[in-house]
């Protein structure tokens, strides 16, 4: 059968099927959650001497959905083209109000997104062919929301204000270069790949990098609909990671690996990088494993409007959790390109 063809708003999660870690055998084109013991972390202490890594702790944000889709072109911040069930946005609406009642200080937002772009096609050879930094790509789309041992500072370890640190600072600071992601090839021994492929894929495999610079951020507000029928706003961070501007060794490679994916299980996850001994353990932001993905089978998605939406949380305090009333771009749904809460202009990603 061929792909389904997408467009405008999506429900979340109805691009991949959400499983469960225990429930025997994955399906094809799957995720759910790994396990934050899948992960070995900076452990400290003078882990410049004794290089010391461990499992990590549980993860600050749980998986709530994932998405993946095709487009025509490079796509930033896909979340605000996702649409969440009624019950799910009163799940968050709660969480937020409980968060910042129990800890206002560290002004963590309630929902982190994490957006992986990578481009759909092979890249050209650096010698005699120009990369095209904004071809058609596969887009990934994780939601996760702040756990809710996060409420309790007796809890806190020094990863969760390493990350509120990160969260508030500037865009283009140097701090921002700290966001690492581990990638893990679970069965690398099962899967359909040789030769030199297979030798840089285990030579790589479980070693964390860091997304800088190919990374942007925005801060905003994601408009919703509860089970009342008010439109809402939930506090959100986006971090895009842009596989196009990668290094042509992993951009030719990875291109190469999409047509045999349908054999991996692959665990991702995300770290705030701790460099001094106060600062470690380092402990998950989140994580997600996928299950035998077949990129062929992606949805394909278009917009006449391609989201490029980013608004600073401070302007929206007021606002958020509260009902709005309905505007002209609200009417329009989440991919509409001003702030649903506040009204602001899109600013623009932040590149590095």
């Amino acid at each position: 059968l061929p792909p389904r063809t997408l467009q405008g708003p999506i429900m979340a999660g109805s691009s991949l099927r959400k499983c469960s870690a225990d429930a025997g055998p994955a399906a094809l084109n799957s995720y759910c959650e790994s396990h934050y013991h899948n992960f070995k972390v900076r452990a400290g202490p003078n882990y410049k001497k004794t290089k010391k890594k461990g499992p990590s702790r549980s993860e600050m944000y749980t998986l709530v959905s994932c998405d993946t889709i095709k487009t025509d072109r490079k796509l930033i911040d896909f979340v605000q083209n996702l649409t969440f069930t009624p019950q799910v946005v009163d799940e968050l609406l709660e969480r937020q109000t409980r968060l910042e009642a129990s800890r206002p200080e560290l002004k963590l937002p309630t929902v982190f997104t994490v957006n992986l772009t990578w481009p759909n096609y092979a890249p050209p050879n650096p010698l005699w062919g120009k990369a095209n930094p904004e071809g058609k790509g596969i887009v990934f789309t994780l939601v996760f929301k702040a756990a809710d041992w996060l409420d309790n500072k007796e809890n806190d370890t020094p990863s969760v204000q390493l990350l509120a640190d990160w969260i508030h600072s500037d865009f283009d600071s140097k701090f921002r270069e700290r966001f690492k992601v581990l990638p893990v090839l679970v069965n690398v021994n099962e899967c359909k790949i040789e030769g030199m492929v297979k030798s840089i894929v285990t030579r790589f495999n479980g070693k964390p990098f860091l997304s800088r610079p190919q990374h942007c951020f925005n801060s905003g507000v994601l408009s919703q609909v509860d089970s009342k029928g008010r439109q809402v706003g939930i506090r959100y961070h986006n971090i895009t990671i842009d596989g196009y501007v990668f290094p042509y060794l992993a951009r030719s490679t990875t291109y190469s690996l999409l047509d045999k994916s349908e054999s991996f299980i692959i665990d991702m996850g995300f770290i705030i990088e701790a460099r001094s001994d106060a600062e470690m353990p380092e402990r998950m932001v989140g994580h997600i494993r996928f299950n035998y993905l077949s990129p062929k089978s992606f949805p394909m998605w278009s917009n006449n409007t391609h989201s490029t939406f980013q608004s600073n949380i401070s302007n929206a305090d007021s606002d958020v959790g509260q009902v709005a009333k309905p505007s002209e771009q609200d009417r329009q749904g989440p991919g509409a390109a001003l702030s649903p809460i506040s009204g602001s202009p899109p600013t623009g990603a932040v590149f590095k």
